[in-house]
């Protein structure tokens, strides 16, 4: 078990550290190995990665409907 921190903020001094307290277990900060583990590319490669998957792209139309629902809920806010 344990946690894996990625993301920009996972660079962050301690952050794995801090982690590990607040969640009282073992984590690492890591990223993906097409970045040479780069934390701070997770979310761009994980998104190329999605988006080149044959497979992701019959569920973009559950994702696209979702945030037509958040943009239209927000513009009828103004």
């Amino acid at each position: 078990g344990g946690c894996v921190i990625t993301g920009g903020g996972a660079r962050l001094f301690g952050a794995a550290e801090v982690a590990q307290e607040i969640l009282g277990g073992p984590a690492r900060v890591a990223g993906p190995s097409e970045a040479n583990g780069d934390p701070s590319l997770s979310c761009a490669i994980g998104l190329a990665l999605w988006g080149a998957h044959p497979a992701s792209r019959s569920s973009q139309q559950g994702w696209r409907a979702l945030l037509d629902t958040i943009l239209r809920k927000k513009s009828s806010k103004r």
